[in-house]
């Protein structure tokens, strides 16, 4: 299996000013990780995660979001509700913003972390 989101990647955009980035935080060739590996990945590793209000506008502003995203999951803000989990885009003909906890989902080659740049 190749994969392709390992932690070299790093997809810069900006919408309306703001600039972001998606980044891989698997390293190349690592089989997929859950639970609290991965919450401790994308609360340090690539700087953490943008936060509810960037991630309302990433949301609400998805259809600009660059066409070489379309192949990730992008993973957007913690939650916590009953369980540790994420907000995400995933594209299936047009962005969806959907919810994954991190228990019941592998985190793999499919998913970038998108966090807020100066």
């Amino acid at each position: 299996m190749v994969h392709r989101a390992h932690n070299r990647i790093r997809i810069p955009f900006e919408i309306k000013g703001r600039n972001y980035e998606a980044v891989g935080f698997m390293n190349k060739g690592e089989s997929p990780v859950n639970g609290d590996e991965m919450l401790r990945r994308i609360a340090s590793e690539n700087g953490g995660l943008i936060g509810k209000d960037d991630s309302a506008f990433i949301a609400k502003y998805r259809r600009q979001l660059p066409k070489k995203l379309q192949q990730y999951l992008l993973v957007t803000n913690y939650e916590d509700y009953y369980q540790p989990c994420v907000s995400c885009l995933s594209w299936s003909g047009h962005w969806i913003k959907c919810l994954r906890w991190f228990n019941d989902r592998y985190w793999d080659d499919n998913s970038l972390v998108v966090r807020r740049c100066a």
